[in-house]
């Protein structure tokens, strides 16, 4: 079994990735003009779609979490495969809002380089880092369905 989705820290650091991004693009919205535009752009970006992953990943994800930790037989496979699929509903709709926010993310990067902001630069890195670690929850997702069989029909 995935052991990134079994880790319950994994909802709670996606939560404090959020709100420490969250934080550091409302003060980088008051810079210079360049990253100032930037951060307004990403952070518009970074906060819809934090609230669209409160509101419909995390709690099929923190579900999914749930079945995963009772003990083995506990959890029927359809409850878990349902799970899987309430989250793979949203997958594409993630995943481009992920493109969108890498892109802006470094046009910051290079706004930031240009006045040679290194907390802005630093920050880059840490979506970036944040990416990954939904990257490595996707992947693991997938392998949990590859391993319990097609997907049920996702909640309505």
């Amino acid at each position: 079994m995935p052991a990134r989705l079994r880790d319950s820290r994994t909802l709670k650091l996606l939560r404090q990735d959020h709100e420490h991004i969250g934080k550091a693009l409302h003060l980088a919205s008051a810079d210079t003009e360049a990253t100032a535009d930037a951060a307004k752009h990403l952070d518009g970006l970074c906060r819809e779609h934090f609230e669209f992953e409160e509101r419909a990943v995390f709690p099929a994800l923190a579900r999914l979490q749930a079945l995963l930790a009772r003990e083995a037989g506990d959890a029927a496979p359809g409850d878990i495969r349902t799970e899987i699929a309430e989250l793979k509903r949203h997958e594409e709709l993630v995943e481009r809002a992920h493109q969108v926010i890498v892109s802006a993310g470094e046009a910051l990067k290079d706004a930031a380089s240009r006045e040679g902001n290194q907390q802005l630069a630093e920050l880059a890195q840490i979506l970036t880092n944040h990416e990954r670690l939904e990257e490595d929850l996707r992947f693991a997702i997938y392998e949990l369905s590859m391993l319990k069989g097609p997907p049920a029909v996702p909640r309505s």
